[in-house]
């Protein structure tokens, strides 16, 4: 704990962000949720079946199973690339608004989870009303020209698609991933016990729940962990965001969101033996009955230092 001791000292204790950093941060975490939303729809439109010459199983634990890229997955072209379709910004919608977005939707002909293009204007003063969280226009609509985690992932490091069938509804995941408050976090951590950490801290809040938008989270945080008496402490400084939205079909889902990030004011701690992890997770989690949810998650995690892969992908593997 030396070393978490001493990191703590030197890491700020509140980040002070331009509202330029802010829109960019939100920006990123609404298009990694718009494009694992896009290819959460593809697997289940290909009967939630894998690609078995792109992916991999490595790991299954009750009804949630675990695929890794193949490295000789590049070679075919399958749900790990980019789709040709540019996904738009899934609608972030409260469930207080739910009905009256669905009935302006159907009215205006319009698939409801998202806004078009041509609807910016008219659904400008709609999106302030409802307090959906729009970076790149007023509409809350975007285009991915290129995937956001083929950007950010190592090319050593494989892509991880986990997928599966739990207990309980989207209410229930959505009210136990909140962690917006240190305490949040504490308490969801008790219950889940599988990030590893034993520091924590929330360094920015962008954006936080409402009676519009109960759900509704997103901010900077650092965490910390040592995972080993042969391992070097890592740590992890990162984008969170969760929430509600709807797909395409205008059904309502779940997301939430863990990302990796860079900032100058939150340098990597070399000097104090601490490694700095890449993460990215990202789940969407939607309902199939009363009481059980379809899990969807895709990322990656590199540990740093000389870690092998395979550690790296039982490392994310141990947390879904």
């Amino acid at each position: 704990m030396k070393n978490y001791t001493l990191a703590d000292t030197v890491l700020p204790k509140r980040l002070h962000l331009t509202p330029e950093q802010e829109h960019a941060l939100t920006d990123l975490a609404d298009r990694i949720v718009a494009e694992t939303l896009q290819e959460n729809e593809d697997f289940i439109a290909n009967d939630r079946r894998v690609d078995g010459r792109i992916w991999k199983k490595v790991k299954s634990r009750e009804n949630v199973h675990v695929y890794r890229t193949r490295r000789s997955g590049s070679k075919h072209r399958g749900s790990s690339d980019v789709n040709e379709k540019d996904p738009s910004r899934p609608r972030l919608l409260s469930n207080n608004a739910v009905e009256q977005h669905q009935r302006d939707a159907i009215a205006a002909g319009r698939p409801l989870g998202f806004v078009n293009e041509d609807d910016e204007d008219t659904h400008a003063d709609e999106a302030s009303r409802t307090n959906t969280h729009s970076s790149t226009s007023e509409g809350g609509s975007f285009a991915i020209e290129d995937s956001v985690l083929a950007k950010t992932k190592p090319s050593y490091i494989p892509l991880i698609e986990a997928s599966g069938v739990m207990d309980g509804t989207i209410e229930d995941a959505a009210f136990g991933g909140l962690a917006n408050t240190m305490y949040a976090w504490e308490v969801r951590n008790s219950y889940t016990k599988n990030d590893g950490f034993d520091g924590r801290k929330i360094l920015a809040s962008l954006q936080g729940p409402s009676d519009e938008d109960p759900f509704r989270f997103v901010g900077v945080k650092w965490a910390t962990g040592d995972y080993g008496a042969f391992m070097t402490r890592r740590d992890l400084l990162f984008l969170e965001s969760s929430g509600m939205a709807f797909d395409s079909d205008g059904e309502r889902v779940y997301y939430s969101l863990a990302h990796s990030i860079e900032l100058k004011e939150v340098p990597q701690l070399d000097r104090l033996n601490i490694i700095r992890m890449n993460l990215s997770s990202c789940y969407i989690m939607r309902e199939l009955s009363d009481d059980k949810i379809d899990v969807y998650c895709r990322g990656y995690s590199d540990m740093g230092g000389e870690m092998p892969e395979g550690f790296s992908v039982s490392f994310f593997s141990a947390a879904v």
